[in-house]
């Protein structure tokens, strides 16, 4: 199992003396505890993230924006939106415990109340969401060009990323 010749360290010699029995689940079989999943401030960003991004990215294949829906349709909308985030895999520790429920019906909530806000703030001006996730300074197709920071004659950084979202204002 551990071969021939055996290279070990200090550590899990005292390991294997304290318990052989753990030693082996830990350098025989290679076992890991099982990652216990939480949601903790970077997933529900994400998942708010996400959510938005999805109504914003699936009106604009429609043609549309968040303003040219009612009030309730967007609403609509948005709890569909929100239905298939929940739906991907990772976020499905929403569904576990009735705590975890009780947070996605609040995240549910503000959800579609930045929603609302950002339709009326649309209703409002003249800016609309022009792209949404767009990288910079990347390989990938429709990508931006780097941002490029002169430091010197001869040193230079070329930054990259991804813009979350882009709006634009037509006027004369």
């Amino acid at each position: 199992l551990f071969g021939k010749t055996i290279h070990t360290s200090v550590t899990r010699l005292e390991k294997f003396q304290a318990c052989p029995f753990a030693h082996f689940l830990a350098y025989g079989l290679k076992l890991k505890q099982r990652p216990e999943y939480t949601v903790s401030a970077p997933e529900v960003g994400t998942f708010f993230h996400d959510s938005l991004e999805a109504l914003i990215a699936g009106l604009q294949k429609e043609g549309q924006t968040l303003s040219d829906l009612s009030d309730e349709a967007l609403t609509d909308k948005v709890a569909e939106v929100v239905r298939e985030q929940l739906n991907r895999s990772q976020n499905n520790i929403f569904l576990s415990t009735a705590w975890y429920k009780s947070l996605y019906g609040n995240l549910s909530r503000i959800i579609k109340r930045s929603a609302l806000v950002l339709a009326e703030h649309e209703r409002r001006g003249r800016f609309r969401p022009y792209a949404v996730e767009i990288g910079f300074g990347t390989e990938e197709p429709g990508s931006l060009p780097p941002l490029v920071l002169s430091l010197s004659d001869e040193q230079r950084v070329n930054l990259h990323g991804r813009i979350d979202r882009i709006d634009i204002a037509q006027t004369d």
